[in-house]
């Protein structure tokens, strides 16, 4: 069952997600994934607030060696809009490039933004 931090639509939900995404590696054993996963958590979440999502959560669970993830969104918010932002279809691109899969998952209701990352015990570099 994966760990969840429910967050409401405020400018200070990304810092919550970073420290407790950070909390998360460390308990874990996967020191290395703490730069990758707060940045794309960051990015999803602040991506959600600027455009007044509701009902956020971040949802982690560690799968053998891998960190699985899913912002959920309860108002459709990561539908497949033509019409992102340029700024989103930024942050789409970084998710894109540093995670191993990603995807949209839901209806109009609930929506989930799943990605996957490999759980690594020591930082890259």
């Amino acid at each position: 069952m994966p760990d969840r931090l429910d967050l409401t639509s405020s400018t200070q939900s990304a810092r919550h997600a970073r420290v407790w995404v950070s909390a998360l590696c460390e308990r874990w054993d996967c020191a290395g994934a703490t730069d990758v996963l707060t940045l794309i958590v960051s990015e999803l979440v602040e991506a959600s607030v600027r455009h007044g999502s509701e009902g956020l959560a971040i949802e982690i669970e560690r799968v053998d060696g891998t960190l699985v993830g899913a912002l959920r969104t309860s108002d459709g918010a990561w539908a497949h809009d033509r019409h992102l932002e340029d700024e989103d279809r930024w942050m789409l691109q970084v998710v894109d490039a540093l995670v191993d899969r990603w995807s949209v998952i839901g209806d109009a209701d609930v929506q989930r933004l799943r990605f996957e990352v490999p759980c690594r015990l020591t930082p890259m570099g």
